[in-house]
C-alpha cells in the first residue's frame, strides 16, 4: 500500500515509518524538520521537506504520491509551548490538520489515521481508567487543538468519503526522543548519558500511563485495516509513578534525587484498542534494570548512529549555521518580534574573552555557550556569563592578513577561528557530549614557538578535557578556518591555508567521530599543487548522502610536475638559451677536419640547452587542469568521491573565489515552476548562485546580484562571504556594498521567496558590510553589520533592535 506519514522524521513518526516499511508498504514522509531529523529515517522512505501549513506544497506532494492511507502525526506537541503561544499551536495542529485532510481528499486517499493525545483531550478525568467514551474536556490549549483536530477528521472525512481512525496516545517513550520533548523518561536518560543528575519534580508519586514507541507504531500498522470510524486509547493500561521509574535509574547510575512538590495519576482504558487492534499491540509498562540499560544504549545510539546532532533541543544552536543543512535557523521563540526592541544585556554579560577578536559563531548546547577566541582558547560559558571551563587549543603566527587582527609585530597571530559542533558520541569507552573544533598552531599558551600543526580536536563538552587530536597539516601554513559537520558517526571539515602566504593544497577530510582516525580525503587540487582551500564549511544533504563544499582560488600548477614550481625560471632559462646559441655558433665555425663530429655535438648541445631553457621559462606556465578550484563540489558522504561540480566561469574568477558555506533549501525558482531541492552559495564576485541539487554540474538555475565587487576584499564591502539562511519559507541573503532604490549602501540583507527569485520581498540597507552568517528565528532575522548587531522583522525587514 502507498502510505504517507506527516511528521515521519520525528520521534514517533519515524518508528511508524519503520513499521510500515517492515510490513512491505511504500512510504513517503512529509516533515519540516522542526524537531525531527533525517537521520531518523530509513533510506527506503521517500522524503519531502515541507510544512503541513503550506497548503500548495502539501497538495503538490499528495498529488505526486497519491497515498492510499495518510498517517497524520505532524504536530506541535509541547503542552507548555501551546500555553505560551496558542496561536502557533492552533496554526500547526488545527490548520495543519485541515491542510492534510483537504490534500488527502484531493488525492483520493482511502483512510486517515490521526494522532491525538490521551493525556490531554479528557482533561481532569472523573474516573480511572479513562475510557474512550469519557467526555472530551481539555483544559490546555494543546488539548483543545487536538480535540478540534479530532472533530475535523470526523466531519471532513465523512464529507469526502474517507474512513478514519483516531489514536489517543499515552505517554510515549523510547529511542529517538529528544530532550526538548520534556518527557520524563527521556529527561532521565539524557541526564545519565551526559553525566548529569536527574531531577524529580514534586514528590515523585505522580503516575501516568507510559507506552513504548514501537507498540504505538504497531497500533498504527493495525489501524490501516481495522478500527474504522473509531477512536482508541493507545497505552499500557497501567500507571507507573515517576519514583518507580527513577529508582531504576538511580540504581543503575548511582545518582541521588532532588525532590520538589505532586501531580496526578492517570491511566488509560485500553480494552477497546486491544479488542479492535489486537491484544498484543500494547504491553504493560515494565521498567526493569535490563530495560533501563537497553534504553540508555538506545538513547546514545539513536542520538547519533555513531555521532549526530539529533538530540539537540529546540533552544540549542549546536553548530555553525545551526544544522548540517546550513539553514541558519532555529524554531526557538525565546525572543520574538514583540520583545526584540527591549533586549538588554543581563548581569554578567558581555564577556571579554582574552584580548583578541572573536570571529567564531557562538553555539549553544548542554545549557552552555561555546565560543573560540583569537587568544587560542575555547570557552564554555554558563548562562550567567561565568566560565564553566576554558581550554587552550593553539595559536598560529604567520603572514600579515588584516588590520583588524594584526599584532604590533610583523605577521598575524590567529587563535581559534573554527566554530565548534556539539554532538553525542562514544569516545574513550563512554558515551558523552563531545565538542569538535579546529585548532592547533605553532605557538604554545605562553607564546613560545613550537613545532605544531593545524588540528581537529575533540573535547568533552561538559569538562573541556581533550579526548583526541587529529593533525591535518603543518603550521603555520595550514589553518582550520572551516567549521566541522558531524554526520553518521563522522566529522567532516575543510583544510585551508592561513592566507595566501603561501597557499596550500585544499582538502576536505572525514574523520571517525570516536577516535579522530582519518576515513577519507578529497583533495581539491592534485598533490603537489596549491590552492582551492575550503575556507567555508561542509553542508550535508543527509537524504541524498551527499556533502557540498565551495572552494577558493588556486595557483597554476605545471603539467610537468610541482617540482618545476609555478613561476618561470627566467635567469636559469636565459643562461641555457644563451648556451644553446653559443653551441650553434660553434657548429658553424668548427674546423673542417673535425666537421662531422664537432658539428653534430654542437647541434645536439644546442637543442638540449634550448629545450631545457624553454622548459624552465615556459614549463611553469603550462598549467594542468584544476577543475575543483573556485567551484561548488558535490561529494559522496561515504568516500568523498566527486559526484559532480561547477566551476565559476573565467570571466567571474580573478580572486573572486568562494569563502562561504552552502545553504540547502527548496522552491520552484520561478512562479509556477517545478519544485526542486536547491542549494545557494555567495561568491566574492558579488553573485549568489542557486543550483538544482540534482543537476549541480549544469550550472546555476538562478543568479542573484548581491553586491558590487570592483575589488575582492569583503572586509572593505566588496562581494559576499556571508552564508545565507532559510527558515523553511524565505531565503535570506546578504553581502557588501550595493544599491537599494538608487542609493548606495555599504551592506545589505535581502529576503526572497524561493518560488520567485527574480525580485526580493524586501531589502535592508546595513550600516556596514555583512560578513558573518545570517541567523533567523520565528519572526526575526539577525545580522552583524559594521559595529552593530541588528534584529530585523522577517516579514518586511523593519529594524527591531540595533
Amino acid at each position: 500500500m502507498r502510505t504517507l506519514v506527516t511528521g515521519g522524521a520525528g520521534f514517533i513518526g519515524s518508528h511508524v515509518v519503520d513499521a510500515l516499511l517492515g510490513a512491505g508498504h511504500q512510504v513517503a514522509v512529509v516533515d519540516n524538520l522542526a524537531t525531527g531529523s533525517r537521520s531518523n529515517l530509513d533510506s527506503r522512505a521517500e522524503f519531502f521537506e515541507a510544512d503541513v501549513r503550506d497548503q500548495p506544497e502539501i497538495d503538490r506532494v499528495f498529488h505526486l504520491i497519491k497515498p492510499a492511507a495518510v498517517l497524520h502525526l505532524a504536530a506541535q506537541t509541547l503542552v507548555a509551548g501551546a500555553v505560551s503561544d496558542p496561536q502557533r499551536d492552533a496554526q500547526i495542529n488545527v490548520l495543519g490538520t485541515l491542510s492534510v485532510l483537504r490534500a488527502a481528499a484531493g488525492a483520493a486517499s482511502h483512510k486517515v489515521i490521526f494522532a491525538s493525545s490521551g493525556g490531554t483531550v479528557y482533561g481532569d478525568a472523573r474516573v480511572q481508567p479513562v475510557a474512550e467514551t469519557h467526555p472530551l474536556n481539555p483544559i490546555s490549549p494543546y488539548g483543545v487543538s487536538k480535540v478540534a483536530g479530532e472533530h475535523y477528521v470526523r466531519v471532513l472525512c465523512a464529507q469526502a468519503g474517507l474512513s478514519y481512525t483516531i489514536l489517543r496516545y499515552g505517554n510515549v517513550y523510547g529511542p529517538r526522543d529528544i530532550p526538548a520533548s520534556q518527557h520524563v523518561i527521556t529527561a532521565f536518560l539524557h541526564a545519565i548519558v551526559n553525566g548529569e543528575r536527574p531531577v524529580i519534580e514534586w514528590d515523585g508519586e505522580q503516575a501516568k500511563d507510559y507506552v513504548f514507541v514501537r507498540d504505538v507504531a504497531a497500533a498504527h500498522l493495525r489501524a490501516l485495516d481495522a478500527g474504522d470510524f473509531e477512536a482508541f486509547n493507545i497505552g499500557s493500561g497501567g500507571e507507573v509513578s515517576v519514583n518507580e521509574i527513577f529508582r531504576q535509574v538511580c540504581a543503575a547510575a548511582g545518582v541521588s534525587e532532588t525532590a520538589l512538590p505532586p501531580d496526578c495519576k492517570k491511566r488509560l482504558a485500553t480494552s477497546s484498542a486491544r479488542a479492535h487492534l489486537g491484544g498484543t499491540v500494547m504491553r504493560r509498562f515494565r521498567f526493569t534494570r535490563s530495560v533501563l540499560c537497553a534504553l540508555v544504549l538506545a538513547a546514545g545510539a539513536a542520538s547519533l548512529a555513531g555521532a549526530s546532532l539529533g538530540t539537540a533541543s529546540a533552544a540549542d544552536w549546536p553548530k555553525y549555521l545551526h544544522d548540517d543543512q546550513g539553514s541558519g535557523t532555529t524554531n526557538d521563540q525565546a525572543i520574538d518580534a514583540g520583545g526584540a526592541a527591549s533586549l538588554s544585556a543581563p548581569a554578567g554579560w558581555p564577556r571579554q574573552l582574552g584580548d583578541r577578536p572573536i570571529t567564531t559563531q557562538p553555539i549553544v548546547a548542554n545549557g552552555l555557550v561555546y565560543a573560540g577566541a583569537w587568544d587560542g582558547y575555547e570557552y564554555a560559558l554558563r548562562s550567567d556569563g561565568t566560565t564553566a571551563w576554558r581550554q587552550y587549543l593553539g595559536r598560529t603566527k604567520n603572514c600579515f592578513i588584516a588590520d583588524a587582527v594584526s599584532t604590533t609585530t610583523a605577521g598575524t597571530i590567529a587563535g581559534i577561528v573554527s566554530t565548534g559542533a556539539v554532538a553525542t558520541a562514544r569516545v574513550l569507552g563512554r558515551t558523552r557530549s563531545v565538542l569538535y573544533v579546529g585548532g592547533g598552531g605553532n605557538l604554545d599558551a605562553a607564546g613560545n614557538p613550537v613545532t605544531g600543526s593545524a588540528e581537529m580536536i575533540a573535547l568533552d563538552a561538559l569538562s573541556g578535557d581533550i579526548l583526541w587530536r587529529s593533525p591535518l597539516g603543518g603550521a603555520p601554513n595550514h589553518l582550520i578556518w572551516s567549521s566541522p559537520a558531524v554526520y553518521n558517526g563522522s566529522v567532516y571539515v575543510g583544510v585551508s591555508s592561513f592566507d595566501d602566504c603561501p597557499l596550500v593544497q585544499g582538502k576536505l577530510v572525514k574523520l571517525d567521530a570516536s577516535t579522530g582516525a582519518l576515513q577519507a580525503t578529497f583533495n581539491t587540487v592534485p598533490t603537489g599543487c596549491e590552492g582551492a582551500s575550503i575556507w567555508g564549511s561542509p553542508t550535508i544533504d543527509a537524504a541524498a548522502g551527499t556533502v557540498y563544499v565551495a572552494t577558493g582560488n588556486s595557483r597554476p600548477c605545471s603539467i610537468f610536475g610541482p617540482q618545476l614550481g609555478r613561476y618561470p625560471h627566467t635567469k636559469r632559462g636565459a643562461i641555457l638559451l644563451g648556451l644553446a646559441l653559443l653551441a650553434v655558433l660553434v657548429a658553424v665555425i668548427w674546423p673542417r677536419s673535425w666537421l662531422r663530429v664537432g658539428f653534430w655535438l654542437s647541434v645536439s648541445g644546442a637543442v638540449t640547452a634550448a629545450a631545457l631553457g624553454a622548459y624552465l621559462m615556459i614549463g611553469p606556465t603550462v598549467s594542468m587542469n584544476r577543475p575543483y578550484s573556485v567551484s561548488l563540489v558535490q561529494l559522496d558522504a561515504q568516500d568523498l568521491q566527486v559526484k559532480t561540480s561547477w566551476k565559476v566561469p573565467e570571466t567571474d574568477e580573478g580572486d573572486y573565489d568562494f569563502g562561504s558555506t552552502p545553504t540547502l533549501f527548496s522552491g520552484t525558482v520561478t512562479p509556477g515552476g517545478k519544485r526542486r531541492q536547491l542549494l545557494g552559495v555567495p561568491n566574492k564576485n558579488g553573485n549568489y548562485y542557486v543550483f538544482d541539487r540534482a543537476q549541480v554540474g549544469a550550472g546555476p538555475v538562478a543568479t542573484i546580484r548581491l553586491a558590487s565587487a570592483n575589488r575582492t576584499a569583503p572586509t572593505k564591502g566588496n562581494g559576499s562571504i556571508a552564508p545565507s539562511a532559510f527558515d523553511g519559507r524565505t531565503l535570506y541573503v546578504a553581502g557588501g556594498g550595493t544599491e537599494i532604490k538608487g542609493l548606495h549602501v555599504p551592506g545589505s540583507v535581502s529576503a526572497f521567496d524561493p518560488n520567485n527569485l527574480s525580485t526580493p520581498l524586501w531589502q535592508f540597507g546595513a550600516a556596514g558590510p555583512v560578513l558573518g552568517a545570517i541567523s533567523t528565528a520565528p519572526g526575526l532575522v539577525v545580522i552583524g553589520n559594521g559595529p552593530f548587531t541588528t534584529l530585523l522583522s522577517s516579514v518586511d525587514g523593519t529594524p527591531l533592535f540595533q
